[in-house]
C-alpha cells in the first residue's frame, strides 16, 4: 500500500488531496503554517505519474496564502547530489544527481523551496532511506 494519511483528527474532508499527498493548515501567529506531505513515484514509475505527483504539489500550495509559511515534506525518490544549488540544497547532499533529482530541484527553484536535509551533517548511516531487496548499497535520499 503506498499514500500518506492521518488518524483520528477531525475536520480532515478537504486534507487528503489523492493517495500520496494530504495538506494540513494550522492557525498561527502571525502567520498560519501549512503542512504538505507527499508522498513521490518511485524510479520505476512512467513519466505521467511523475507529471501527476508535481501537478498535486502545485495544488496543494495554492490551497495556502501567499503569505503562509509552507511545509513541504517530500518522500522521493531522486539523488539530488552533493554539489551546493544556490539557496535550494546545501553542502551536505550525497551522490550523484539524477534526472528527477535535476527536475526536482528546478521545481524547487520554481517555488522557492528549500532542501533542507542537505544543510545539516548527518552520519553516513542515517543518510539514506531504504535498501531495496539483494542490494548491498542503500538508497542515499539527500
Amino acid at each position: 500500500m503506498e499514500g500518506s494519511g492521518l488518524y483520528n483528527i477531525r475536520r480532515l474532508q478537504n486534507a487528503l488531496l489523492s493517495d500520496r499527498a494530504i495538506i494540513v493548515k494550522l492557525q498561527g501567529k502571525p502567520f498560519d503554517i501549512g503542512l504538505i506531505q507527499i508522498y513521490a513515484p518511485t524510479a520505476d514509475k512512467d513519466e505521467e505519474e511523475v507529471e501527476i505527483f508535481y501537478g498535486t504539489v502545485k495544488k496543494a500550495m495554492k490551497q495556502l496564502k501567499s503569505q503562509d509559511i509552507k511545509i513541504v515534506m517530500v518522500d522521493y525518490i531522486s539523488k539530488l547530489g552533493s554539489e551546493r544549488t544556490e539557496n535550494i540544497l546545501g553542502p551536505f547532499g550525497k551522490g550523484e544527481k539524477n534526472e528527477r533529482g535535476d527536475r526536482f530541484i528546478e521545481f524547487c527553484k520554481g517555488h522557492n523551496l528549500i532542501v533542507m536535509n542537505t544543510w545539516f551533517r548527518n552520519h553516513p548511516r542515517r543518510c539514506w532511506t531504504w535498501k531495496s531487496p539483494g542490494d548491498r548499497t542503500p538508497f542515499e535520499s539527500r
